[in-house]
């Protein structure tokens, strides 16, 4: 399937379904900024049915090799954290899920052909959502990078946020997110609502593979990292 939708694609697109991408940096990769919690399972999920190989909550080198104890102490360098992420983003067609969403000015500076796509939640429900899997648990490493890039207080822990603080982090998310690709050509990012119907058709259609698709719902699963341990092709790079 992924060497058939390249063949209706364009030159990038058929080395890309080939296996054949050369330079990292210059092949097509595909950036999921949406904050966590907003559908980037789902999106993710999307994508590898359009035959795009995306990398859901990067973790792990190689199957195994550890990646958020090396950004730990350094959270607020998006440099650094963009360096660690390389290697997986090298071996992929893109990325989704935190750290994601902040990175997206080094990883558009180092990657010129990438393309960027955010899916908006409701700020009520996103709030709700992240509320309900963090908990009372410490940010991790990843989360800290996204919380931390709107927090400069530094908290340790999603409690230590009001839901109005919150709100005000998404709100400003999607607004620095949407000025900031306003200075590159509209192929480069697009924005969808996650309760829209039609935003699988609309993702589909600016990858570039024009099929009527539908986005999946994923649904919750608290206990991820030992969901990930159960299915570790889901988040490995080889």
């Amino acid at each position: 399937m992924r060497i058939h939708q390249a063949i209706l694609g364009t030159a990038d697109d058929l080395i890309r379904g080939l296996g054949l991408r050369g330079n990292p940096y210059q092949a097509r990769k595909y950036f999921v900024l949406s904050l966590h919690r907003a559908g980037t399972r789902s999106t993710s999920e999307l994508l590898a049915g359009l035959g795009i190989h995306i990398v859901h909550w990067p973790i792990r080198l190689n199957g195994w090799k550890p990646l958020q104890p090396k950004i730990a102490g350094r959270e607020t360098d998006l440099d650094f954290v963009t360096d660690v992420l390389k290697p997986v983003i090298n071996k992929s067609d893109g990325m989704s899920d935190v750290p994601v969403p902040v990175l997206y000015r080094p990883l558009a500076e180092r990657y010129p052909n990438a393309r960027f796509i955010l899916m908006r939640r409701n700020a009520a429900d996103w709030i709700r959502s992240v509320r309900k899997m963090i908990d009372k648990r410490p940010f991790d490493p990843y989360e800290r990078v996204q919380y931390w890039h709107y927090f400069p207080a530094r908290p340790e822990r999603i409690e230590d946020l009001s839901d109005a603080e919150l709100a005000g982090m998404c709100e400003r998310h999607y607004a620095e997110v949407e000025a900031y690709f306003s200075q590159y050509e509209k192929t480069k990012f697009a924005q969808f609502n996650l309760e829209d119907k039609a935003a699988g058709a609309a993702v589909a259609a600016f990858v570039g593979t024009h099929v009527n698709a539908k986005m999946p719902h994923v649904t919750d699963r608290p206990k991820r990292k030992r969901w990930y341990r159960r299915n570790p092709e889901k988040n490995r790079i080889d």
